[in-house]
């Protein structure tokens, strides 16, 4: 590998990882004032868009394993 290609900033994955944390920390203070977290949020956008769901059509729709959902 190159000096280049080891570079935090040059790589795809820590771009992506810092928009999600950009966008998580951008909804937090709405989000708590309905008491949601992100999480949570993102299941009830999912519900509303496609009525009842069991959880593992939920985790499904979000890619996220079913037993991620059961706490929330």
């Amino acid at each position: 590998m190159s000096d280049r290609q080891l570079k935090l900033d040059d790589q795809l994955c820590f771009a992506l990882y810092a928009a999600t944390n950009a966008i998580t920390r951008a909804y937090k203070p709405r989000l708590e004032l309905i008491g949601l977290t992100y999480p949570q949020y993102l299941v009830m956008m999912t519900l509303w868009q496609h009525g009842a769901l069991n959880i593992r059509q939920i985790g499904k729709r979000l890619k996220l394993p079913a037993n991620g959902i059961t706490p929330m």
